[in-house]
């Protein structure tokens, strides 16, 4: 081989050894940041989220830690909704047969914790029922949901799921309208127009704020910040300086939203629709920087697919 041919021969295999850096690269941000379009920027932490791809039946779970799993849905019908994220495991109900299951992410299964039949229950002439926001709390099969039972009367607000079984815990004044803090011992709820404490181990409850509207949010473990959505504009609410600023203004209806622990990030999903009518879904989760007004597109799903259940970990 002639210094020409080697010369050559050199600057092919550095070419070979920079696209597979480059080809490494990449899957290294696409394993990092889960599944379709993502925001090449990089931000100080990690999101995890779930969603439903309904063209695959299958339930696809981003951690924050950069891994990921799927399983089908469960146990049939075609759909999962209102996915949250506690304890290490994403829960949901089955739109259809509404038992409330969680996937255990260890043993990687769906684990129901609570059956239908225990809403007989509650309302025993019962002809319909409508299942809001899940609110994971400090225990695997603990959490607080929203039901109305329509039938002879009508039953509804917040209920609490405790060792298989169902019990009325407060009113609320919107199925979504509801949230914890990361530590999961208290719940807070919009009720009659204002934002209420309750601690879910003695049941006693304070008012926080007198006048609060929104129709979803999200809050930290010391309830000192709030993030929530009214009509298509997200905000954070600074409780202690009694001062509201908004992200963004979004052009379609937004979902999900949740505040890291230190209340720095913002963690919401851009729906993508008018309405909620399948297929026309175009979805996105943006993670917005509160300290350097920042917002980044991390992921979008064209038709079928539904993100909720945001984890925010530094």
């Amino acid at each position: 081989m002639g210094p020409g041919s080697h010369k050559a021969y050199i600057l092919f295999m550095i070419r070979m050894v920079m696209r597979k850096l480059l080809i490494v690269s990449f899957l290294m941000a696409v394993m990092l940041c889960g599944c379709g379009k993502h925001d090449d920027k990089k931000t100080a932490i990690g999101i995890g989220y779930a969603y439903v791809n309904y063209p695959e039946q299958k339930l696809e779970l981003v951690y924050a830690d950069g891994t990921a799993d799927s399983c089908e849905l469960y146990p049939e019908g075609d759909g999962m909704d209102d996915i949250s994220y506690a304890n290490g495991n994403y829960y949901f109900y089955n739109i259809y047969n509404s038992n409330i299951v969680r996937y255990d992410r260890d043993k990687g299964e769906m684990i129901t914790i609570l059956d239908k039949s225990k809403y007989k229950g509650i309302a025993p002439d019962q002809d319909g029922v409508e299942i809001g926001h899940i609110e994971p709390l400090n225990e695997d099969d603990k959490a607080a949901i929203y039901f109305k039972f329509t039938g002879n009367e009508t039953i509804k607000g917040i209920f609490l799921i405790d060792d298989g079984e169902l019990e009325f815990l407060c009113d609320s004044d919107s199925m979504y309208s509801f949230s914890s803090d990361k530590n999961k011992e208290h719940l807070y709820v919009r009720q009659k127009g204002k934002l209420v404490s309750f601690n879910v181990k003695d049941g006693t409850s304070e008012v926080l704020i007198d006048n609060f509207e929104p129709y979803i949010f999200d809050i930290t473990p010391s309830a000192d910040k709030i993030a929530y959505f009214i009509d298509k504009t997200a905000y954070i609410y600074d409780v202690k300086q009694d001062h509201e600023d908004d992200i963004t203004d979004l052009d379609l209806p937004a979902n999900k939203i949740s505040i890291s622990d230190d209340g720095k990030w913002v963690a919401f999903e851009n729906i993508g629709a008018v309405g909620y009518i399948y297929p026309a879904r175009d979805e996105h989760i943006y993670l917005y920087d509160c300290e350097n007004d920042e917002l980044h597109d991390i992921a979008s799903g064209n038709v079928g697919t539904d993100y909720g259940g945001f984890d925010l970990q530094e």
